[in-house]
């Protein structure tokens, strides 16, 4: 018996579990719930594999058991009641060991519209130096306002979904600097093929391998583009590519993946900075409306001055894929320290960016203010709303990182990792949440009438 998904409320608990004995599932289960603080219990039986428990008390510390008659019939948890800003789509308690064969904590959220208008959100498990190669994917058959456990992959982190040709692929590494994977499903993430090895990297945090976060697959002159890094931090950074395949090519062959030859940083890159030093990752894929194919990439301004608001622009040569990126500019927007998200709007024009906002310098490495603006040329951005403004709350406890984003109609959806009511860190988050704004173009058309 394994519980596959936890999605603690102010006074609730909703969990789900699954049976893979040998022996047919048990028609009952027992569930206890014992409060860690003072050991109070409750046991419940429940028939179903999603359930609700309620009336818990709120702020607290709790164990879920689950029992049956069954050999192996057993399942253990820990969760933390309390209210959540969006919509839980799952938890991890930073002290639950459930997964500790792949890390603690939740990270690298993506999300995509399957043809069959599911959304499927896939998340990995990480803690500094644990393995880190699982990831977990849920499916909605409602928007958002409910979710479901799929399946999981193996290796898989820092893994990005994207729908091509109707079918769900999924992009990543094996572990933190490790080989560069994509596999494919063709029943929407319900089962994967064998993945394909892209390049193989180091698999270890102290050498150099591939570094990427979940970030957008962008189709472009018959081409499907995505950023990619080499290196890693402990030896001096990364060198950032663009990684593309033609867009009928069988995406499962490694002959068919180009990489740009990797570059590092050139003086003309920072001298508009006023640095010597230049750190670029996670870069996005996107186009200018030149039709002028750039990166653009979360960049480590803290010794230059201002030590924010700024984020390099790397241009590609699309007819000549392996060729490196060349220094196209700057971007400017007060938030590159830390992951962001582009979505382009293909009916209205232009690009939504989902960021963590700094106010000032007090504020460079906070990420509790999770925000949407919105420009036509990926260099000037109009600020449109903050999605999670929760600016007065501890920013060493509480964020709202990593977006990713799709839009569904009208309406901007954002995928969340949060760290919230108990996370072990900021920055080692134990949830992943949704978010929706609705009529994004509304904001738009009131920042394009001022």
């Amino acid at each position: 018996m394994h519980i596959v998904r936890m999605a603690p409320g102010r006074d609730e608990l909703a969990f789900e579990w699954l049976w893979s004995g040998e022996e047919p599932a048990p028609e009952t289960v027992r569930a206890t719930l014992r409060r860690l603080e003072d050991g109070w219990t409750r046991t419940a039986e429940i028939h179903e594999q999603t359930e609700t428990l309620r009336g818990l008390r709120p702020d607290c510390d709790y164990e879920l058991v689950l029992e049956s008659s069954c050999q192996g019939g057993t399942a253990r948890r820990l969760f933390r009641t309390g209210e959540v800003p969006g919509t839980v789509v799952n938890y991890l308690h930073p002290q639950d060991p459930c997964y500790q064969f792949s890390g603690r904590f939740l990270c690298s959220p993506s999300l995509v519209k399957a043809p069959s208008g599911a959304l499927i959100a896939s998340m990995d498990v990480y803690a500094r130096g644990a393995p880190q190669n699982l990831t977990i994917l849920f499916r909605s058959e409602d928007g958002g306002r409910t979710w479901r456990y799929l399946s999981e992959l193996f290796p898989c982190f820092w893994g990005r979904l994207f729908i091509h040709r109707g079918c769900l692929y999924m992009l990543a590494v094996s572990t933190e600097y490790g080989d560069l994977l994509i596999g494919k499903s063709e029943d929407e993430g319900r089962t994967f093929g064998t993945p394909a090895v892209i390049a193989r990297g180091s698999s270890h945090r102290s050498f150099p391998g591939f570094h990427k976060a979940p970030v957008r697959i962008q189709p472009y002159q018959h081409r499907l583009w995505t950023g990619v890094e080499f290196g890693c931090t402990e030896r001096g950074g990364y060198l950032p590519m663009l990684l593309s395949a033609d867009q009928d090519a069988d995406l499962l062959r490694p002959e068919n993946w180009t990489m740009t030859k990797p570059v590092w940083s050139q003086e003309h890159w920072r001298c508009p900075l006023g640095t010597d030093r230049l750190n670029c990752l996670e870069g996005n894929a996107a186009v200018m409306p030149d039709g002028t194919l750039v990166d653009l990439l979360r960049t480590d301004t803290t010794h230059c001055s201002p030590p924010y608001g700024q984020a390099l622009l790397l241009r590609a040569d699309p007819a000549r894929p392996e060729n490196r990126l060349e220094y196209a500019g700057l971007s400017q927007f007060p938030g590159n320290l830390s992951k962001f998200e582009l979505v382009e709007d293909e009916q209205a024009g232009g690009y939504y960016l989902i960021y963590n906002h700094i106010r000032d310098v007090q504020s460079l490495f906070h990420r509790n203010i999770l925000a949407v603006a919105w420009s036509r040329d990926l260099v000037r951005w109009e600020h449109l709303t903050d999605v999670c403004p929760f600016g007065d709350k501890d920013p060493r406890e509480v964020a709202f990182q990593y977006p990713a984003a799709i839009l569904d109609g009208d309406a901007l959806l954002i995928l969340s990792r949060t760290a919230w009511n108990g996370a072990d860190s900021f920055h080692n988050s134990n949830l992943i949440t949704l978010h929706r704004v609705e009529n994004i173009r509304q904001y738009r058309k009131r920042e394009e009438n001022v």
